[in-house]
């Protein structure tokens, strides 16, 4: 599939100090420079670019050669299902940007019992 899959995460959550509360809707992506030149590049998301359930920080990295750096990604997704997207890192003088795909699946969680609720004669419990 070549998907970097965030898998179920729980619909919903707010997003204030969204950092250190919640681990699990962050990834760190390590970005290195092989080749000959210093680099320079920007990251965005090609469909979420106002970061309703993807974001990146930082959003640009500049690297020497043979410098490794970590960028995060975070998921947040207010809606049950599977969201997709691409991220795209444009590198300063390079023709073709670099796309990694994402995706998050919005999850509820639920409860099923094989437990009847008592009723009274009118059918309330």
């Amino acid at each position: 599939k070549n998907v970097f899959e965030f898998g179920p995460l729980l619909v919903g959550k707010e997003r204030e100090d969204f950092k250190e509360k919640y681990p699990e809707n962050q990834e760190k992506f390590r970005i290195t420079n092989s080749g000959l030149f210093h680099m320079h590049v920007e990251f965005c998301f090609k469909n979420d670019q106002e970061g309703t359930v993807f974001m990146v920080e930082p959003e640009e990295l500049d690297l020497a050669v043979d410098d490794t750096q970590d960028i995060t990604v975070f998921a947040f997704t207010e809606e049950e299902g599977e969201v997709t997207d691409s991220l795209i890192c444009n590198i300063k003088d390079n023709p073709e940007p670099v796309e990694i795909n994402v995706s998050c699946i919005g999850s509820v969680p639920t409860i099923v019992t094989d437990i009847e609720p008592e009723v009274d004669d009118e059918g309330e419990p």
